[in-house]
């Protein structure tokens, strides 16, 4: 039994790391169009870059339960998950279209984007710890594991 719980432990990481490697992946793909997509066609580029965060959000809303805050989650989702590529984006539609714009201030404009994006992963972090009274140390706000966890929620009934 005890073997049981551990492999039990092992899938759950293993579908928090597939939720959070396609969120990273969306991520990805939407720096990667900022930078190079829309070197030949921005506004194409803009119009993906807010489908792709789109399906990003709808992703996090699927996979993580409602906690006791979700107004104030959703909030932060909102803040941290489409606001950093999207900021990324247009700062680089505003130097692009105007040539003359300081470069070094540039470089500074972009740090608040990476932060916002550096903010998500450690309040993902904190939303995916387990809680301190599982026995199994598994993360209770994946839907995901949450189906995994019939057998725990037995034994212990």
């Amino acid at each position: 039994m005890r073997e049981q719980r551990r492999w039990l432990c092992y899938d759950a990481y293993a579908r928090v790391c597939m939720s959070l490697g396609m969120n990273q992946m969306l991520a990805a793909l939407s720096y990667y169009i900022v930078g190079k997509v829309a070197l030949k066609a921005p506004g194409a580029a803009m119009v993906s870059l807010l489908g792709f965060q789109v399906i990003s959000f709808l992703l996090l809303r699927l996979d993580i339960t409602s906690g006791f805050h979700a107004t104030k989650e959703a909030i932060a989702i909102i803040c941290f998950v489409p606001l950093p590529p999207i900021y990324i984006g247009s700062l680089t539609w505003i130097a692009r279209a105007n040539p003359d714009f300081h470069k070094v201030l540039l470089q500074y404009l972009f740090l608040p984007g990476y932060i916002l994006h550096g903010g998500w992963l450690f309040i993902i972090a904190m939303v995916l710890a387990p809680g301190a009274a599982d026995a199994l140390s598994i993360p209770r706000r994946l839907r995901t594991v949450l189906y995994l966890d019939g057998l725990h929620l037995e034994q212990e009934g």
